[in-house]
This record gives structure tokens, C-alpha cells and sequence, in this order.
């Protein structure tokens, strides 16, 4: 499972070598409105739970995300989405602050965004409640006209007083 999750990170690090140098101007100022905007409609979405958080995940994420929860689990698209439609996970609550989008492309075209947030949230699995501090890296592509979101990770804030409060 490890050799999976690292030869996805090579290969988004290597795509981001060809052309590392972040895209500014009106073209990057525009793709990081389009971002702000999908992260701005997502929380409503997904603390609503069920269907309607399912239907959000189903329509950005990419068929093949890499998702890594802040255990350090892989879980495919699929089987996230069948946890959150039958209810067995559920977002309790959720505060999302920090937002910082860097946006990488040839020629100043924007088609890659990495998305990095600290995430306040308590969530039920399977009958059983966690609150979780950590900061999130997301990465979107566009794909045939719309962002899509390749790689989810969630990386846990040990509980220190020096950490950022939401």
C-alpha cells in the first residue's frame, strides 16, 4: 500500500518538475477565484451528509483520487462515497480556515492547483465519534473543462498550544 501511495506522490512531484514555476497574473488570479469558489460551496454540501455530501465528492473527485485519511488509510472514490450515501460516516462538524492555492501550468494556463487548509472537524464513522485538528493538502486538475480533484491528504496537527486555532 505504501509502494501505491508513493509512486503516486513521485509521479504528481514529477509532472510539477516539468514546470514548477507557479503561474501568476490574471490567468492564476482567475483559477484561484474558480478554486476558492468549489472549496466555498463544499462544506454547505458536505454537512448535509448523505446524498447530497455523496453527490459533491462524486462530481469533483477524480475516478482515481489518491485519499489519505488523517489515520493514514487509503480508501478509493467508491468506497468513500458508499461510507458517506449509507450514512455509516457522517460529518458532524467542520471549520476550514487558511486557504492557500498555488496554481501551476504551461504558458501561464492554470491546470494544476494544490490547495492547502488547516480542518477543524468532528466526524462519526461507523457509530463512533473523533474531533480531528489537521492540515489538508488537496490537488485539482482541470480536465476536459472542470477541476477535478486527483489527491486528497489529510495530515493530523499533534494537540500543542503552538498549533493554529481555527
Amino acid at each position: 500500500m505504501q509502494t501505491i501511495l508513493l509512486s503516486t506522490l513521485l509521479a504528481v512531484s514529477l509532472v510539477g518538475t516539468l514546470n514548477a514555476q507557479e503561474t501568476t497574473g490574471s490567468a492564476a488570479e482567475q483559477v484561484k477565484k474558480e478554486i476558492i469558489n468549489l472549496e466555498t460551496e463544499k462544506l454547505p454540501s458536505i454537512l448535509q451528509k448523505g446524498s447530497v455530501a455523496a453527490d459533491w465528492f462524486n462530481r469533483i473527485d477524480a475516478d482515481g483520487i489518491v485519499h489519505v485519511r488523517s489515520d493514514g488509510s487509503l480508501v478509493t472514490k467508491a468506497q468513500a462515497l458508499a461510507k458517506i450515501r449509507s450514512g455509516e460516516q457522517k460529518l458532524r462538524s467542520n471549520k476550514q480556515y487558511g486557504h492557500q492555492v498555488h496554481v501551476y501550468g504551461d504558458g501561464g494556463n492554470g491546470t494544476t492547483a494544490v490547495v492547502s487548509y488547516f480542518d477543524f472537524a468532528t466526524v462519526e464513522l461507523s457509530g463512533s465519534v473523533n474531533t480531528h485538528h489537521g492540515v489538508v493538502t488537496d490537488v485539482f486538475v482541470k480536465l476536459d473543462g472542470s477541476w477535478r480533484r486527483v489527491v486528497h491528504q489529510v495530515t493530523p496537527i499533534a494537540h500543542t498550544d503552538s498549533r493554529p486555532k481555527p
